[in-house]
């Protein structure tokens, strides 16, 4: 679903890279569902197709997922996951030498589903009330990173750099 709300980016400014595999130093090896390369980052997509209420705080092991009867249930933050695909995503980028930030979004993409999670951290949480993952299009479209804006051969540089493995 969130790969589907990502091609709604303008395809002249960003460029997708779906379902891929990258490796760290460390040699260990991590999915990638879903990176979004544009004009102001590199937005690495983590998702989470949970419904009803969400609360906690992101450095949290687990957040409460309350669903629409009031029952409650602990879920896994899924920051967790990320945290490692973010660096090995950040060292990629930098070896391009080219100067773009990369973002960290955690994308709560299940509809109507309400977010209250303390942050304090350089991850952006979004969620999709609205449906149709307008408030992720909206947030990625709108960022503003105070940075040069990639060139369109920048950009296609940072997919290159990001082959599997």
């Amino acid at each position: 679903m969130t790969q589907h709300y990502l091609t709604r980016l303008p395809s002249a400014d960003y460029r997708l890279k779906n379902n891929i595999t990258l490796s760290g130093a460390d040699g260990r090896s991590f999915k990638y569902f879903s990176i979004a390369v544009g004009l102001n980052g590199v937005f690495y997509i983590e998702a989470c197709n949970a419904k009803g209420k969400i609360q906690g705080d992101i450095k949290d092991r687990e957040f409460t997922l309350i669903n629409e009867n009031g029952a409650q249930k602990k879920i896994l933050n899924p920051i967790f996951e990320a945290e490692k695909r973010v660096e090995i995503l950040s060292d990629k980028v930098q070896r391009t030498a080219i100067d773009i930030e990369v973002i960290p979004i955690l994308f709560f993409s299940g509809f109507n589903c309400e977010v209250d999670i303390s942050n304090d951290t350089n991850c952006i949480v979004v969620s999709n009330f609205h449906h149709y993952g307008e408030e992720l299009i909206e947030f990625i479209t709108n960022y503003d990173s105070g940075k040069a804006e990639a060139k369109d051969f920048q950009r296609e540089k940072i997919i290159s750099s990001l082959h599997s493995k």
